[in-house]
Formats: C-alpha cells, sequence, structure tokens
C-alpha cells in the first residue's frame, strides 16, 4: 500500500510517518504543496513504482 498526494505523488508510509506533521498541516489547511494525502491505493503490479520523497520502491502485490 502506499499514499497518494494531492499533486498525484505516490508517498510511502515510512515517508508519510516522517513527515507526519508536513502532513497533517497540509491536510488541515487544504494545501496542494505535495504532501496533502488524498487516497491510499494498493500497488497491484507496478514493479518500479517508488516513493516520490525517499525514492524507495514501494513493494508490489502480485509482480514479486
Amino acid at each position: 500500500m502506499y499514499f497518494l498526494a494531492s499533486d498525484g505523488a505516490a508517498l510511502s508510509f515510512e515517508s508519510v510517518r516522517a513527515e507526519l506533521s508536513r502532513v497533517l498541516y497540509s491536510i488541515h489547511h487544504n494545501l496542494d504543496d505535495g504532501w496533502r494525502i488524498v487516497a491510499c491505493d494498493i500497488n497491484w503490479e507496478d514493479s518500479e513504482l517508488r516513493c516520490e520523497h525517499s525514492g524507495e520502491r514501494i513493494e508490489s502485490a502480485y509482480d514479486e
């Protein structure tokens, strides 16, 4: 699973945890600064999906 930001960026759980104060501020103030989370999704098959903040690979459910 991963988070989807308002600008379309994929964010890992680790990045959201590390930047939680920025995420909460952006949600509270309805900002479009790349930190406002709008959805959570499952990476079904994209073996190349990476977190936009950290660059870490986001594991896929079926393509492993």
